[in-house]
């Protein structure tokens, strides 16, 4: 699953015998040098500079290891309807949760390097990077999220007519609040079945670059009952 975007980053997600679907692999971050130059663990634990590092498909030699998993291991749906008097009330919430996402968002415009389309992290959360761009579990967050995903609000009306026997208004509200520590885009833009999202560039578990931030929408209605 190549990441794409600046630098040579090779591939995020990797499939090997005994491992599982969605596995990141990749470096292990260990810090800065004095600097800001990359610091990496080893497979023994030290920390070295990103020339030192052994990037073997060989597990048994390199120092590249599973640093997260795209898949989450829990989805959510949950509906649930209200009803007093003439007033009625749905709340439609829906997540997913632990699992990761690889913030490339981040890792391409975090970074000083580029010069250009920074965000305001690149000034303070990440100030200390003095380097080029790079993969590791630096870049790699929790994407667990909870999304009030739809809400409709009515209220019914009895009327004395012969033909109508009642109205319903009513106010629907979609995509109005998603509760997640992850920093980046919306995570339920991210891909995480595999079956490839043209918006994300088709890359599994990848935050891409592209898409535009969600937004909220409402709609307001009226029913008739005859």
């Amino acid at each position: 699953a190549p990441i794409g975007g600046f630098g040579d980053l090779g591939n995020s997600i990797r499939i090997y015998e005994g491992g599982k679907i969605g596995d990141f692999w990749g470096k292990r971050f260990a810090g800065f040098t004095g600097d800001g130059k990359w610091l990496f663990f080893n497979r023994n634990g030290q920390a070295i500079r990103n020339d030192q590092i052994n990037n073997s498909f060989l597990r048994d030699q390199t120092d590249l290891a599973v640093i997260g998993n795209a898949i989450p291991k829990y989805y959510l749906s949950l509906t649930n309807s209200f009803n007093y008097k003439q007033f009625d009330l749905r709340v439609f919430l829906r997540g997913k949760f632990d699992y990761q996402i690889l913030n490339t968002t981040a890792l391409s415009y975090g970074n000083k390097v580029s010069g250009t389309n920074l965000l305001n992290s690149a000034f303070d959360k990440y100030a200390q990077i003095n380097d080029t761009y790079m993969y590791s579990d630096y870049y790699i967050e929790d994407g667990s999220f909870l999304k009030i995903d739809e809400v409709t609000f009515g209220y019914t009306f009895k009327l004395k007519s012969k033909n109508i026997r009642n109205l319903r208004a009513y106010i629907t509200g979609q995509n109005l609040a998603t509760f997640t520590k992850y920093t980046g885009n919306d995570p339920d833009f991210v891909k995480d079945t595999g079956l490839g999202q043209p918006a994300n560039d088709g890359v599994l578990g990848v935050d891409g670059r592209g898409p535009y931030p969600s937004t909220s929408s409402f709609l307001l209605g009226v029913t008739f009952g005859f």
